[in-house]
């Protein structure tokens, strides 16, 4: 692969994730800006990387993405729940398509056509003008929302009381105009179910298109009928009901305009009392002008057009923040005896024009600081006068494209005098003046001296462009897997000084050769060790690695099974070994989609049970020890151990006998059995058996163990429990029948020494009493079928390993040493062989078998 084409999958992989983790963060926080020019900057670098090759299906969509986020930084658009979702999907489109390109260096045949989709959807989020529009310098601004026009006729108290709902009481009221197909019934649609959907209806319409035809040829199978619906909800909730029909509707927030229009009789209004009224206005008086208002109309027939504008102004004055807007037309409707004319907003046209201007204005300002800190730097005499042009020209341009005359005038004048005079302190003076900034005299004709590097040192303390942040080496995973191999080996090698020590000492009798030995594998020791740590430190990653894909997964299947939940997520920042972050991905992806699926309750259930409606489900990652935990809980349901015992039953996993003496906490961890599941139906999340018995089974093949506990109605918690790092792994040495043997330092609880008096056979089983607990013991000799003992002992050695959550004493010969070893799995025939999780090399040379206890036993 072409090795440009290989750093740009890696650079696009990783900004692909920083995107989507954004945009997650934006649905929660719309107004992040943080945010949202983080992700338009992700999405910005991948378009630009992407124009290096020939893929134009991949340029069109992130180009739209592009210019969605741009317009939403610019206040032209806000991006909603809908907007998120058709970002996240381009996202996860092109991802699929690098994925493809790097395996073919070429897209799928579909990708044109899948781009265009992507694209046009991406664009109708934003309502901008199209690529040959754009060429003809055709430029579409959005247009304004429609009215709901409809409401104005409505008797005047209604509209008095709907807005007072609006602007005093900040209720949310939604206009919708439904304009069913007629032949909607042949559709599966019915009109006027899907209307009575709409929570707290205020106001309903019905129109008739034309007149009703006689009853021998009326058609009842067709519609003729328009719905206009006022509603107290959500704009979400009024578009999630008629989702299938939007087409038909028009879906629009009731505004000030759509309910204020007066009524009556023209009446004049005496020019006193109408400047009394403006004069307390103009003062912001809004008191005095409501009790003004109140005892005018208390005087004014209610019939007359006066009477309506005063109860409309009324109204308008009682809200928290009266409308200034508002209350002005009505005072002006009132001298003009003409109907109200609300005074206008900018138009859109407007508005942006006065946001790119603003924006514009900004990077002129940068430009301008940008020269400045570029003319301050030292530099050699020869160079001083390019280096004047460059700046001139840079702000020449500038200043032409803004249409700046004057500026651009004096920008010449002053890059003229500079390279006359070899100094860049004319246009320097200039960019100081021009923003404002300090000119120090000592720096003139110095161009090269301390004050101008002074300057620039300044400068590029406050620039924001002088931080540097913290360098990163990209590095294959290969490599640092060969230079632990190499570890490996300087481990075994270390290991052999010991062996050598005592050979000059029992063969060669020279004691002082074996203390040099030992003093220099002390050294060696040291250097190793530190080796060791600085490559592992290497392969450590955050957990926040394996932690990102969680909040795009919980939002995607929240919204599937229509359960709101929060995910928390805690001890990002917790390191562990790559590989150990690896086996825990899958795992972790089960056990959160049963905590979603079979943990969090509905809504419904979970207000009878007096819970919130928004379950929560928290990730948390700590260290404990040599081990990384991941522990992973909801306050849901909890599990039901009867409703288990059941179904183990029902399955055959265990019998009746068994189920009759089971505790709940021994019922509870039944789910982890093969085939185990407690959802009657299968669906594409659940209920095939193969969740938890897979997480167990993986994270025990990485010398893991798993933990659940569950209270019934108030939640579950899980953790993971894993070696911080796969790569060392440290034993203990044992003997037993004349051979050594490893045991992972993971599984071993204790050593003790016990008298043969002690140990007592119960159901043929040999057990001995340790700090009043049973502990069933197993000899090493009998479950490897190595010879028998011959003499008799008075003690025992018992190594006492904790298999899961329970002791088990094994009974060997002797306790050796504890080291640290580079573990290799069996290979071959070998491979799988029960009992042995794999072989190390010592020091003199000898093959070390390493066991597995959980399957030995």
């Amino acid at each position: 692969m072409n090795p440009l084409l290989a750093q740009f999958l890696t650079e696009a992989a990783d900004l692909i994730e920083a995107a989507g983790t954004g945009l997650l963060c934006l649905e929660k926080a719309p107004n992040d800006a943080e945010a949202l020019n983080a992700v338009f900057r992700s999405v910005h670098t991948l378009k630009g990387a992407a124009g290096l090759f020939d893929i134009p299906p991949f340029i069109r969509v992130v180009h739209a993405g592009e210019d969605l986020l741009d317009a939403a930084r610019s206040g032209r658009t806000t991006l909603d729940s809908r907007a998120v979702d058709v970002l996240l999907e381009a996202l996860d489109q092109i991802k699929m398509w690098l994925d493809h390109f790097g395996q073919t260096e070429m897209l799928p045949t579909e990708a044109f056509d899948r781009s265009t989709d992507l694209g046009d959807r991406l664009r109708r989020c934003l309502a901008a003008p199209t690529d040959a529009e754009v060429k003809a310098g055709v430029e579409k601004t959005t247009k304004p929302e429609p009215r709901a026009e409809w409401l104005t006729p409505l008797p005047e108290t209604e509209r008095l009381a709907y807005y007072k709902s609006l602007a005093i009481e900040g209720r949310s009221l939604i206009s919708v105009a439904y304009r069913p197909e007629p032949q909607c019934f042949f559709n599966g649609e019915d009109p006027l179910h899907l209307i009575r959907q709409l929570p707290d209806i205020r106001n309903l319409k019905v129109e008739v298109l034309e007149p009703w035809p006689s009853l021998d040829i009326l058609d009842p199978y067709v519609c003729s009928l328009r719905f206009y619906l006022l509603a107290e909800a959500s704009r979400d909730e009024v578009l999630h009901i008629f989702r299938y029909v939007s087409e038909q509707t028009e879906i629009v927030a009731a505004a000030a305009e759509d309910l204020i229009a007066l009524q009556g009789e023209p009446a004049e209004v005496h020019s006193d009392v109408l400047d009394a009224a403006q004069d307390l206005w103009r003062q912001r008086d809004v008191a005095g002008l409501a009790r003004a208002v109140q005892s005018l109309s208390a005087l004014t027939n209610p019939e007359l057009w006066t009477a309506s504008a005063l109860r409309w102004l009324a109204v308008v004055l009682a809200a928290p923040e009266p409308s200034d807007r508002l209350v002005s037309a009505l005072l002006q409707s009132l001298a003009d005896g003409k109907p109200v004319k609300l005074l206008q907003e900018p138009s859109p046209e407007v508005a942006l024009r006065t946001k790119r201007t603003e924006a514009a204005q900004a990077l002129a300002q940068h430009i301008l600081q940008d020269q400045l800190l570029m003319l301050s730097l030292p530099a050699q005499q020869e160079s001083i006068v390019g280096r004047i042009g460059a700046a001139g020209r840079s702000l020449i341009a500038m200043f032409t494209t803004m249409g700046l005359p004057v500026e651009r005038q004096a920008v010449e004048a002053a890059m003229r005098q500079a390279i006359s005079r070899r100094t860049p302190t004319p246009l320097r003076r200039w960019l100081c003046s021009h923003l404002g900034a300090p000119f120090r005299p000592e720096d003139m004709d110095d161009a090269g001296g301390a004050a101008a590097r002074r300057a620039a040192e300044e400068a590029a303390d406050h620039h924001p462009h002088g931080a540097t942040g913290p360098r990163t080496l990209k590095v294959e995973q290969s490599r640092i897997d060969l230079l632990m191999n190499q570890i490996g080996e300087l481990v075994v090698a270390k290991n052999s000084l010991p062996f050598l020590a005592r050979r000059a000492e029992d063969i060669y009798s020279s004691r002082e050769m074996a203390r040099e030995i030992k003093d220099l594998y002390a050294v060696i020791d040291r250097l190793a060790q530190d080796m060791q740590t600085a490559i592992m430190r290497v392969r450590m990653l955050p957990v926040s690695q394996m932690f990102q894909r969680f909040p795009r997964l919980v939002r995607d299947l929240s919204r599937k099974l229509e359960k709101p939940i929060n995910l928390e997520i805690e001890g990002e920042e917790t390191e562990a070994d790559k590989n150990v972050i690896e086996a825990l991905s899958e795992p972790l992806v089960h056990i959160v989609r049963n905590s979603i699926d079979h943990g969090i309750e509905s809504p419904e259930k979970r207000k009878a049970a007096g819970k919130r409606d928004v379950g929560t489900i928290r990730l948390r990652a700590y260290q404990e020890g040599d081990c990384v935990v991941i522990e992973i809980s909801d306050d849901g349901g909890g599990i039901d151990a009867e409703r288990v015992k059941m179904k183990a039953l029902q399955k055959g996993l265990i019998d009746e006998t068994r189920a009759a003496t089971m505790t709940d906490e021994e019922a509870i961890k039944l789910v982890f059995l093969p085939g185990f599941s407690t959802v009657d139906t299968v669906s594409d999340l659940s209920g095939r058996g193969v969740g938890m018995d897979a997480v167990k089974t993986a994270v025990e093949k990485e010398s893991g163990r798993v933990t659940l506990t569950s209270r019934r109605g108030q939640g579950t918690s899980i953790s993971l429990f894993l070696p911080l790092s796969m790569a060392v792994t440290r034993v203990m040495m044992i003997e037993s029948a004349g051979r050594l043997f490893g045991v992972p330092m993971d599984v071993v609880a204790e050593t003790v020494r016990v008298p043969r008096s002690v140990i007592k056979t119960i159901k043929k089983v040999e057990t001995m009493v340790l700090r009043e607990t049973v502990v069933p013991l197993r000899r090493l000799r009998r479950e490897l079928g190595l010879p028998e003992e011959t003499e008799h002992r008075n003690e025992e050695a018992v190594l006492v390993l904790r298999i899961g959550e329970n002791l088990v004493g094994l009974m060997i010969d002797h306790f050796r040493e504890i080291i640290d070893i580079i573990l290799k799995p069996m290979t071959g025939i070998l491979s799988g062989m029960p009992g042995f999780s794999g072989t190390a090399i010592l020091g003199d040379g000898r093959v070390l078998l390493v066991l597995n206890p959980k399957t030995l036993l």
